[in-house]
């Protein structure tokens, strides 16, 4: 991955979030690669069946890993290696402590590589200056004019000319290759687009309308009666103070009625529900 500069000092490095997506753009690759051949199965059936066997390949891979991590304990345990399975997590965190460490010295400009593994080789991120970039493409057009010219000197003229094409297909394909990977992407992005819109339409059309409340419970003979002013408590026969709801049938009381009602009998004062502490919900009045 080269990152071009334009100007301004020449030895300046990319910032952490250009290496990042960088280091991103390889795996999120698969992804897309997956998700254009679901679009292009729907109406290809071998293309269905090419990533059926893809997931039956990763399960019986996934398991026979983990069927052989499996083994690996058990042979450690058996030769008294248990000590390094202990060690195993241990080492994982350091590791990623370490992974860690060398991308916040890179953010904070303190080191020239955001990877433990650039800094063992040796190499550090530059950013690529305008004459640097001519230096490589004319050094690149050099190579190819002497495999050229070697292509040229086949003995065969037919391999002399299948040389050539080669040649010239292949530089051809390097040279647009970054062009083709941002369309793809886009088009990738588009057919995401295009496909999700259409699916929130149809699930959209297809929504059915919400179900109707149940009714609610019918009053017990031995209960509280309800008064004829809904906004009355049916315990005190007063305007409701403090609103309060039973979970359990639904009726509105004052909360302080509410809660001794409960407290001494365990049930709705209404329908003789059983009922807890728990069951009561206070009620707020929207302004």
């Amino acid at each position: 991955m080269a990152f071009m500069h334009l100007g301004g000092d020449a030895g300046a490095k990319p910032t952490y979030f250009e290496v990042y997506a960088a280091d991103k753009l390889v795996p999120t690759l698969k992804a897309a690669v997956i998700y254009s051949l679901s679009v292009l199965g729907q109406s290809r059936s071998w293309v269905l069946r090419l990533l059926s066997y893809e997931d039956e390949a990763g399960s019986s891979s996934s398991s026979s890993g983990r069927a052989r991590l499996a083994r690996i304990a058990a042979a450690a345990r058996h030769y008294g290696l248990a000590a390094l399975l202990k060690l195993y997590p241990y080492a994982h965190a350091a590791i990623e402590g370490v992974k860690f460490y060398y991308q916040l010295c890179y953010l904070l400009d303190v080191l020239d590589c955001h990877s433990p593994t650039l800094h063992l080789l040796g190499q550090r991120l530059v950013r690529l200056t305008g004459p640097e970039m001519a230096q490589m493409e004319r050094e690149k057009q050099q190579q190819r004019q002497q495999q050229l010219a070697r292509a040229a000197q086949q003995p065969s003229r037919v391999a002399a000319a299948a040389r050539k094409w080669w040649l010239l297909g292949s530089a051809a394909a390097a040279d647009h290759l970054r062009t083709v990977l941002i369309l793809s992407v886009f088009g990738f992005k588009i057919l995401e687009w295009w496909y999700s819109s259409a699916e929130d339409r149809l699930s959209s059309a297809a929504a059915l309308p919400p179900p109707p409340p149940p009714p609610a419970p019918k009053p017990h003979p031995a209960g509280v009666g309800l008064p004829a002013d809904v906004a009355r408590c049916p315990l005190c026969r007063q305007r409701r103070v403090n609103p309060a709801m039973l979970a359990v049938s639904g009726y509105a009381f004052c909360y302080p009625c509410l809660f001794n009602h409960v407290s001494e009998a365990h049930c709705c004062p209404v329908t003789r529900i059983p009922a807890t502490l728990d069951h009561i919900r206070k009620l707020y009045e929207a302004m």
